[in-house]
């Protein structure tokens, strides 16, 4: 095989090599739609009042936004890495935060947020009554 032979078939391996690497950023560009748009912010999750799974999958959370609608006990939101009731173990603890009684809390973790793995679990505690979401961000 002479020289343009080899460069021919060096070109054409790295267009193929390209073109993979392309496709591959496309697929992952819309695994991050939401109703067909892309997500370029977060993603709002609502908190379960009584706990339970906010999301499923690995993403980002950025934030929450969380009031304690009752009036009159304090309500403490704590977040784990997972995506049921096992999840629940100090080493998997993602966010941890109170509301007080009648008020409200927000708070951002960015620019990049806290990765999680598995999920993110919600274990709600208090006598108040919790309304809130969690906001996701995009995957990396």
């Amino acid at each position: 095989m002479g020289w343009v032979e080899t460069k021919l078939e060096h070109l054409a391996s790295t267009v193929a090599l390209e073109a993979e690497t392309t496709r591959l950023q496309v697929a992952a560009g819309l695994a991050q739609t939401q109703r067909g748009l892309r997500i370029d912010g977060a993603a709002s999750r609502p908190l379960p009042p009584a706990g339970g799974v906010v999301y499923g999958g690995t993403r980002r959370l950025v934030g929450w936004s969380a009031r304690e609608t009752g009036g009159t006990n304090d309500v403490s939101v704590d977040l784990y890495d997972g995506g049921d009731a096992g999840a629940v173990d100090p080493a998997r603890l993602v966010a941890t935060f109170n509301v007080p009684a009648g008020r409200s809390v927000a708070h951002t973790v960015m620019p990049a947020g806290i990765s999680f793995g598995e999920g993110l679990f919600a274990v709600v505690t208090g006598t108040g009554v919790l309304r809130g979401a969690a906001l996701i961000g995009a995957v990396d």
